[in-house]
């Protein structure tokens, strides 16, 4: 049984590109075989029998909480369950909302969080990073998604 996977390649981090995945994931899905379904009714790990390659559902919630497929790197049950791959929606929408972040200006002191060096935020006794962290804390901005971190999705310069 041929497969189409080589049609679907990563999905570039642009939302419209989510929703474009979204649209395909029905026809890619029927030849899919399920792997393992997630204990959170969300996530299911699929693999083509044909080519061998893995695919991750998920649920992108701007979107209306629909199902779109990715590819992922080969993974074992027990790997997969243990920490499933991060969603790139959610590492899309977390990107987004720490940008908003990125344009406060910078203080004149160091941070005065200890073994921290790093310049203030104005107006703030902490650094960016510092600061980035007291939102998620205080659940006003988004915390880092939840999975194992996979090429091509890199948002190194985004963790807090």
């Amino acid at each position: 049984m041929a497969c189409n996977c080589n049609s679907f390649g990563d999905i570039p981090f642009v939302r419209k590109e989510v929703s474009k995945r979204i649209k395909e994931t029905k026809g890619l899905r029927v030849k899919l075989e399920v792997v393992i379904l997630g204990d959170d009714e969300e996530h299911v790990l699929f693999k083509c029998p044909s080519c061998n390659q893995f695919w991750q559902l998920a649920r992108a919630w701007v979107s209306g909480n629909e199902p779109y497929l990715f590819r992922v790197p080969s993974i074992t049950k027990g790997e997969w369950i243990r920490e499933r791959y991060q969603d790139p929606d959610e590492l899309l929408d977390y990107v987004v909302n720490i940008k908003e972040f990125d344009n406060l200006p910078s203080g004149d002191s160091v941070c005065k969080v200890n073994g921290c060096e790093k310049q203030t935020v104005k107006g703030l006794r902490v650094c960016h990073k510092h600061h980035v962290f007291n939102m998620q804390s205080a659940k006003a901005c988004l915390s880092y998604p939840v999975g194992r971190k996979f090429p091509p999705y890199d948002v190194r310069n985004y963790e807090a």
